[in-house]
Order: structure tokens, then C-alpha cells, then sequence
């Protein structure tokens, strides 16, 4: 069983960029920061349910015994070209297993109840107590249901199957190398980022063919990259920042780095802006 202490980015994962005491530093997206022991970081109690025979969160421990194994064989493995097994297995199961994930899905159907909310106070019927009272009724259990309904859909399928094997899948379809990069990454929340034609860094929240390229942070100094089709790999540098771009509450930072305060995520906006700083950061 593994508990209550559930986290949504693995131990295994977050160990690859801790010091010699297991420790990690962490910002927040206000420019907070601290350092914790990975087994305080990246969790939420209870995150996949109450601990019981069958949950998702004991599926998915079960599952990382395999997942661990392939995992260190990328990291050691020489820089270059990789099974392409391997690598689906290990972006499948770290694929938009997120805190992030849920908050953005709540605003998503917040922002969906207002636009509706605002159109039907504009009918004709808006006088009306008694409509007032039934939507307001029914905005609130809409609002409280829909982001509960679809976590739990979410975890019914990790449940049943913690790496869906559709997803692996798709992930076949990608061409994929391992990169030796001599800075430190940045590991946000999300933890597959995807890139699209023009647009780097975007979270890898829905995956769809639109996305030509996948970056996976696998240690403090090497990169998982996936292609799609034949499409050449990106400059090393750009690939790098498009891993710092990803949107998340907070970032884990190899210990040995400094200085990251100001290259908090951002989306929208300011990404380009903050594409192009780290660009030149990079050596």
C-alpha cells in the first residue's frame, strides 16, 4: 500500500535531481523558494483516492517497478538513439499525472458555467425567481460535480490500466534520442512537455497530432526527445527551454543551480519573452 502521501510526479523521477541528502529546491510561481526532501515534494494527500485494495495510486506503485527499471536504463544508457518502447512506456506514464492537470480542468468548467451563466441572464426569462433560482441551482452543482466527475474518470482509467496502453501507443509513432546537456533542467508539474508547429513549451496536457516533438527531463543532465514522423530534432538549446516554458505551480531545480527566481513559468504572453532570456542563458 502506498499511503495517503500520494505524489502526482514520482519519487523515482524527482531523486534524479536531488543532492547527496535527497533533497531538492523548489520555487513557487510567486519567486518563493525552498529546499525539501523529494518525499515532501510534488504530492497532495489522498491525490488518487483513499488508500484500499485496487486504487489507483497502489495500481500505478505496482506498475513503477517496471517503470523504474526502464527508466534507469535511459538515464545510463549511452547519448543517442534509444528503444522506442522504452521510451513510450515511460512518457505514457508520466503523461499529465498532475496537481496542474486538476486545476486547470476546474477552471476550464468555471470559465464554461460563467459564459452560460451570462447568456441566460440576458434572456427574457431573467426576472423570473423562479429561473433564477433553478439555474443558480444548477450552475452550483455544475460547478461543484463536473471537475470532481472527470478526476474520477481520470483515476478509473489509471486503475485499470496506470501506463493506458493507447497512449504508449501513440507515443510509438515519435522517434526518440536521449541528450547529454551540461546545465541544470528545470522539472515543473506537468511532466511531458509538447511542441507544436511555431509554438515551444506548451503543457502536454492533451496529446493529439498536432504535437511534433515531446521533451521528458530524466536527470539533471539529460533530456528524453521524442520526434514526430521525420521531422529533424530541434536545436539543443531551444529544446532546453522549452522544457523551463511549461506552465506549473511550482518548479524542482537540481540543487546546485541558482539564480532561477526570475525564470519562474509563464504562459501566454510572456513565453516568448522568456523562450528568447533563456536561449541566452544557455551555453
Amino acid at each position: 500500500m502506498a499511503g495517503r502521501r500520494q505524489h502526482y510526479i514520482p519519487q523515482m523521477l524527482l531523486r534524479r535531481f536531488a543532492d547527496a541528502n535527497g533533497a531538492v529546491m523548489v520555487i513557487r510561481s510567486d519567486g518563493s523558494r525552498f529546499s525539501a526532501k523529494t518525499k515532501n515534494v510534488a504530492l497532495e494527500t489522498d491525490f488518487y483516492g483513499t488508500p484500499g485494495d485496487g486504487t489507483p495510486d497502489e495500481a500505478i506503485t505496482h506498475e513503477e517497478t517496471n517503470i523504474w527499471k526502464v527508466l534507469c536504463k535511459l538515464v545510463e544508457c549511452p547519448e543517442g538513439n534509444v528503444d522506442y518502447v522504452d521510451a513510450a512506456a515511460v512518457l505514457s506514464h508520466f503523461y499529465a499525472r498532475s496537481a496542474a492537470w486538476r486545476a486547470q480542468t476546474a477552471t476550464m468548467v468555471a470559465t464554461v458555467v460563467d459564459v452560460m451563466r451570462t447568456k441566460l441572464n440576458a434572456s427574457d426569462h431573467a426576472g423570473d425567481p423562479s429561473f433564477q433560482l433553478i439555474t443558480s441551482l444548477a450552475f452550483s452543482r455544475l460547478e461543484k460535480l463536473v471537475p470532481t466527475r472527470i478526476v474520477d474518470a481520470h483515476n478509473a482509467l489509471l486503475q485499470k490500466e496506470p501506463t493506458p496502453a493507447q497512449r504508449a501507443a501513440n507515443y510509438l509513432k515519435f522517434k526518440y534520442v536521449v541528450q547529454d546537456f551540461d546545465v541544470a533542467l528545470v522539472l515543473g508539474d506537468s511532466i511531458a512537455w509538447g511542441a507544436s508547429v511555431g509554438v515551444c513549451g506548451i503543457p502536454l496536457i492533451e496529446h493529439d497530432d498536432s504535437v511534433e516533438y515531446v521533451v521528458l527531463p530524466l536527470s539533471a543532465k539529460r533530456c528524453l526527445i521524442g520526434s514526430r514522423g521525420s521531422y529533424p530534432l530541434l536545436d539543443a538549446d531551444y529544446i532546453i527551454t522549452g522544457s523551463f516554458a511549461a506552465s506549473s505551480a511550482f518548479v524542482v531545480v537540481h540543487p546546485q543551480s541558482s539564480g532561477y527566481d526570475e525564470l519562474v513559468p509563464t504562459m501566454g504572453s510572456g513565453m516568448r519573452e522568456l523562450t528568447e532570456r533563456l536561449r541566452r542563458k544557455v551555453t
